[in-house]
């Protein structure tokens, strides 16, 4: 589950007032992982920024690999560059 699923799986229980089921339908997640994910916004509301954090920081360190993976196959004549 992305982090932008989780806030909006959040925002349709809390404000929207869904219910959970219905949510964990959408989503096809589970309903006890809709309810831990809202029992936990609702305890901490900075839950999310830190998901989104994490998510974010996940994809910057792909993104290192995949340059550096590019930069190691160039350099070894395996890949080349368009020009």
């Amino acid at each position: 589950m992305t982090a932008g699923e989780k806030v909006d799986i959040v925002h349709q229980v809390v404000v929207e007032l869904a219910s959970q089921k219905e949510v964990a339908q959408q989503y096809n997640v589970s309903v006890p992982s809709v309810s831990q994910l809202v029992r936990k916004v609702r305890k901490k509301p900075d839950v999310l920024a830190e998901i989104r954090a994490k998510e974010a920081e996940k994809e910057d360190k792909e993104a290192a690999v995949i340059v550096a993976a590019k930069s190691i196959l160039m350099s070894e004549g395996h890949l080349w560059r368009a020009t």
